[in-house]
């Protein structure tokens, strides 16, 4: 079996902050998140099958990061992935997810795609699409767990 480099998604904090000698103040990244070019690398990596890829992004009311994207869950089969990441500095939030490690499954597999997330009074929702083209909205609690009442 071919090894194949770990998929990523990237998440960029801007630190906006004045440039020596510059009159006008440009965005620079911010070297305290994720690491010295302020770029947080996360790996959903949810079934180690390493065909993962990455949607949306949102910031959380408690300033938290929500990453959203899909994850091989089998040799043929997606599901909606969710990644959450500490807002101070972009490690992954490890009371979040079925195994407190950061990362959690929908568990609507198959799916194909996910293009929003949005946060709710009542959790996280998410707009995803199956592989017949039918559009899904699903809710997950704050710890990333599917809401079964959701309806």
């Amino acid at each position: 079996m071919k090894a194949h480099p770990r998929p990523t998604l990237g998440c960029l904090s801007i630190l906006l902050a004045p440039m020596a000698g510059s009159a006008a103040q440009l965005p620079v990244p911010d070297p305290a998140f994720g690491g010295p070019d302020g770029i947080a690398r996360v790996a959903f990596d949810l079934a180690g099958a390493q065909r993962d890829i990455g949607a949306t992004a949102t910031a959380l009311a408690d300033g938290r990061l929500l990453l959203v994207g899909t994850a091989e869950v089998d040799s043929s089969t997606t599901d909606i992935a969710f990644a959450r990441l500490a807002a101070a500095d972009g490690s992954l939030d490890p009371a979040f997810g079925p195994d407190d490690d950061g990362h959690a499954l929908a568990g609507l597999a198959p799916m194909q795609a996910v293009s929003d997330v949005a946060q709710a009074s009542n959790g996280l929702l998410y707009l995803g699409m199956s592989p017949n083209d039918v559009a899904v909205v699903g809710r997950i609690d704050a710890d990333g767990a599917p809401d079964p009442t959701f309806n």
